[in-house]
């Protein structure tokens, strides 16, 4: 894979949408040393970019913890695994956790959202109505557009842009043109890939995971006609002997949301499981108390009141944007001008 945009992550150019991340944070990251140097003159470039580093850190798990992970997995599974982010206590990291990925969540539970993906990406021009864009499958691997102005259109579109349903249904940009190059007309299966890596790494199928998060032992189709969304498992039948032959992947989509959520019980119960451990496993996930490099309180206080939005917009020529990034447009989330969000304080981190 070429590298248009450098990055320590290979996946930075796979799409325009995912390299407008890393540069939207990437861009954050100098805006925090330049404020972090105004402040303290005296601190030499290690300094500045080790604590601007640990910031954006920061930065990352409030939106993850906050925005992101309650709108997945719903109410339920977020209050059971504690996944909440204190208004003012501290959190405490767990020795006898171990921070590591499961198997199940990377291979299977965490690719959920390639089903939320859709085939066009708007750009909209300084915050108007008009737009133009482009489809998926014409911007894998080529994100030279953000190099004459694409980025805020192009996020000014993410914003405006509803994502798919978490089901079974994948749109045809990666299940037949994924990574296709310039001229040509096909590219790879992104959902075969996903079910073979399952299978390659020997994870469990559903079944033995609907068991493990409370699910009925030995689950059989009658089972599963209460689980899975209406009418699929006669289309599951077609293709699987038995219950337990099914893949994670397959049968994780298969299944009707939890109540606040965008995923099934299963998904929810590994995606909760592997972000409590993510958190409680972390020594330096940044609410946790009495730790090296532990934030002060007044510090922290100025990190919880962030949001992506404020992200965005502090990096951006956008416009106007909504409280909840990652909410759509109405009248409890209305676009209100950048200006409204304020810069991060730093004043916590003069010395």
């Amino acid at each position: 894979m070429f590298s248009a945009c450098p990055s320590r992550d290979p996946r930075v150019n796979v799409h325009p949408a995912l390299t407008c991340m890393h540069i939207l944070f990437s861009r954050e990251h100098n805006s925090l040393s330049r404020g972090l140097k105004k402040i303290n003159p005296g601190w030499d470039n290690e300094r500045l970019y080790q604590e601007a580093r640990r910031i954006v850190g920061a930065l990352v798990q409030i939106i993850t913890y906050k925005e992101y992970i309650p709108l997945i997995i719903g109410p339920y599974y977020f209050r059971e695994y504690d996944l909440h982010v204190r208004r003012f206590s501290r959190t405490s990291y767990d020795p006898d956790v171990r921070p590591g990925i499961y198997n199940e969540f990377n291979s299977a539970a965490f690719r959920f959202g390639h089903s939320m993906i859709h085939s066009f990406f708007q750009e909209v021009a300084d915050n108007s109505k008009n737009s133009t864009g482009f489809w998926l499958k014409d911007g894998f691997l080529f994100p030279f557009g953000l190099f004459s102005g694409q980025l805020d259109g192009l996020v000014a579109g993410l914003f405006k842009s509803l994502p798919e349903r978490v089901d079974r249904h994948i749109v045809r940009d990666v299940t037949q043109h994924l990574y296709q190059t310039r001229g040509s007309n096909s590219g790879l299966d992104l959902t075969s890939i996903n079910i073979n890596r399952g299978r390659d790494h020997g994870i469990p199928g559903y079944t033995s995971l609907l068991a493990h998060c409370g699910g009925p032992l030995d689950a059989s189709w009658e089972d599963l006609e209460n689980l899975f969304q209406e009418g699929l498992v006669p289309a599951f039948r077609e293709v699987y002997e038995h219950p337990a032959d099914i893949d994670l992947f397959s049968g994780g989509l298969a299944e009707r949301h939890v109540p606040g959520g965008l995923v099934g019980p299963t998904f929810a119960c590994v995606l909760a499981t592997q972000f409590h451990t993510l958190k409680y496993g972390d020594r330096f996930y940044f609410e946790h108390k009495r730790q090296a490099g532990s934030f002060s309180r007044a510090q922290l206080q100025a990190i919880r009141a962030m949001t992506l939005t404020h992200v965005i917009c502090r990096n951006t020529k956008i416009k106007d944007a909504q409280p909840r990034a990652m909410w759509f447009i109405h009248d409890n989330n209305p676009l209100l001008p950048c200006s409204e969000y304020a810069k991060m304080d730093l004043t916590p981190w003069k010395e």
